[in-house]
């Protein structure tokens, strides 16, 4: 009787094994190899006319995985990650965009597929012939200084303080604007205003505050002040012209942005949506990226923070590059 009790449970779970949930056996405790090697879906890849490429790789169980794409001429790197047993067009598409910036260049690029659970890697290369341009027909320039700084951008710094074109460290193209210095008698390092009018492309932009973003390039060397706080802090304020005046008043009309402690090492995109950005002046209270008529930003440091030399002290610094209006999401994620 006992015999006949165990073999019908043992069927029960014979028959039951293909309703079984969780990772296998093999995919636990199986080793790991690769069984389709790891290959682009094309060597060379132009962007301007390509969408996308993707990778390929076939493993004998699930894993974690990471690729690495990274430029050699620019730094740039790209990171893709999932968890699988292959990679394919659906989990491994690249469309030319950066993780880390700055952007790709037209260069070689060196891939690096890696794993968690493992320290095996493999590699392959490839070429990019021409880059993402990130600025479509639907996005709005406002400048990336590759034509030097427009003078038509009312501005202000203080003696102590400078702001000059340079290009010995592009985040995108070839030049940047670099903004440093010290200041111990006021909050303000200097300002730009980036009037509306004199935008590299003077587009109107979307009148939808929550699918509107402002994206710029920040470079900092994450310098700290003697409280071992950020020395620097980067302001955007965004100023409507509601009844299209060509006028900002600040007595009835609408004004929004935020300040950003600038706390990290090189480029960093920042990424802001309009409807996320604060009110720091009331007008009809209501956000209207339609009717923006300036950007400025403002780079600050607190006075009191500076020593009896203060040339002597960490400057103030908040270099910038590709202020740029992107729609429906940021930039970085197009």
């Amino acid at each position: 009787m006992k015999t006949i009790k165990y073999l019908s449970i043992l069927l029960l779970i014979i028959s039951c094994k293909d309703d079984f949930e969780g990772p296998s056996l093999n995919d636990v405790f199986g080793p790991f190899e690769l069984r389709q090697d790891f290959t682009n879906s094309a060597d060379t890849i132009n962007f301007e006319q390509e969408n996308s490429m993707f990778f390929q790789a076939e493993f004998s169980k699930v894993m974690n995985w990471k690729i690495t794409i990274e430029g050699n001429i620019s730094g740039s790197r790209k990171e893709i990650i999932g968890y699988s047993k292959d990679l394919n067009i659906q989990n491994s598409t690249w469309n030319g965009n950066t993780t880390i910036l700055p952007f790709f260049v037209s260069e070689n690029c060196d891939v690096t597929l890696s794993f968690v659970e493992s320290d095996t890697t493999f590699s392959t290369q490839l070429y990019v012939s021409d880059p993402k341009q990130y600025n479509d027909e639907e996005s709005v320039l406002i400048t990336d200084f590759e034509g030097g700084f427009n003078p038509n951008f009312t501005n202000f710094f203080q003696s102590t303080c400078t702001k000059s074109i340079e290009s010995d460290n592009p985040s995108e193209g070839n030049r940047y604007l670099k903004q440093i210095g010290w200041c111990d008698w006021d909050w303000l390092i200097g300002y730009i205003d980036f009037y509306t009018q004199h935008w590299l492309e003077p587009n109107t932009l979307s009148p939808d505050p929550s699918l509107t973003f402002l994206n710029l390039m920040i470079y900092s060397d994450s310098a700290v002040n003697s409280l071992n706080e950020p020395n620097t802090l980067f302001k955007i304020e965004i100023y409507e012209d509601e009844n299209l005046d060509n006028y900002y008043d600040s007595s009835s009309e609408d004004m929004y942005g935020l300040e950003i402690p600038v706390n990290w090492n090189g480029w960093k995109m920042i990424s802001l949506r309009y409807s996320d950005m604060p009110s720091l002046n009331l007008g009809n209270s209501v956000q209207e990226p339609d009717k923006v008529f300036k950007v400025r930003t403002l780079v600050l440091s607190d006075p009191t923070m500076w020593s009896s030399t203060p040339e002597s002290d960490p400057q103030a610094r908040a270099d910038i590059d590709y202020l740029i209006w992107t729609k429906n999401q940021p930039i970085l994620e197009k």
